[in-house]
């Protein structure tokens, strides 16, 4: 996908983790390996300055999903 103007795409691919997924409650019982994929969105506005609390890090976005994918 092609960000349009004042938008900037990060992506996260190919993070393989161990998931207890499925709908029955046997399934949850044997984790499997998932591939997860992040196409995040970023707006940007007029402030293009060298801050680094406006940077978007990667190692935040890839704890954020372990902490899901260990959440259940």
């Amino acid at each position: 996908m092609i960000a349009g103007p004042g938008v900037r795409h990060v992506f996260l691919r190919d993070m393989l983790l161990q998931a207890s997924i499925g709908w029955y409650a046997h399934e949850h019982g044997n984790p499997q390996r998932v591939r997860i994929n992040i196409d995040l969105g970023v707006d940007e506005d007029a402030d293009t300055s060298d801050n680094l609390k406006r940077v978007v890090s990667y190692e935040t976005l890839a704890i954020a999903v372990r902490r899901i994918v260990a959440a259940g």
